[in-house]
């Protein structure tokens, strides 16, 4: 979500604010993912008081999440939105457990869209999502078809590959030379040829 849709959205229904646990008086978050400064007063070191508005703080991605930066006396601290969010209308997280997206979209923020979960629920979620690496693949980076029969068990891993590797071990111990790209493909004809 960009920061016009979420604008665009917030125009459609009631944003509602809470403040951000451990940042109470300084900084809220919304129901739609967006987090603002709050209106307050400030004293400077040298007496002067100055008068911070209040201020939609700008979204940043970083690795495919929406954060944003917070600061409190000077210093700054980034944090993932969607665990503000969380936090602010889900209550704390569990021991153990870490904040999911329902929907798999990283950058749908939404209240509804978010639960807590293991680490195993996150792994299988971005799997059924498509958003895993490794299942994701249909080739090695040989060229082998990824899949039955030749996949190792327990991953997408290319079998005719891993038969390869293990042949260079066993020859570099033996100090002699080695073509890894065709042990690669002579060990990918023999599965393909033997499943057929």
């Amino acid at each position: 979500m960009t920061e016009r849709s979420l604008a665009l959205r917030a125009t459609c229904d009631v944003e509602e604010w809470r403040p951000i646990v451990d940042w109470e008086g300084l900084y809220e978050v919304s129901d739609f993912g967006r987090v603002r400064s709050v209106a307050r007063v400030v004293v400077c070191i040298d007496g002067r008081t100055q008068h911070w508005p209040e201020r939609l703080r700008t979204l940043q991605v970083w690795k495919g999440y929406h954060c944003v930066s917070l600061y409190r006396a000077g210093r700054g601290s980034r944090y993932e939105v969607h665990q503000l969010v969380a936090r602010a209308f889900l209550g704390p997280c569990p021991t153990g457990q870490e904040t999911l997206h329902r929907d798999g979209v990283k950058l749908y923020n939404r209240p509804t869209n978010l639960r807590y979960g293991t680490h195993a629920e996150n792994m299988a979620d971005v799997v059924i999502h498509g958003g895993h690496y490794w299942a994701n693949r249909e080739v090695c980076d040989r060229g082998h078809r990824l899949g039955s029969p030749n996949a190792r068990p327990g991953g997408r891993r290319c079998l005719a590959c891993h038969r390869a590797v293990s042949n260079a071990r066993y020859a570099r111990r033996q100090g002699r030379a080695f073509d890894m790209a065709a042990a690669a493909d002579r060990h990918y004809r023999q599965i393909m040829g033997e499943a057929a």
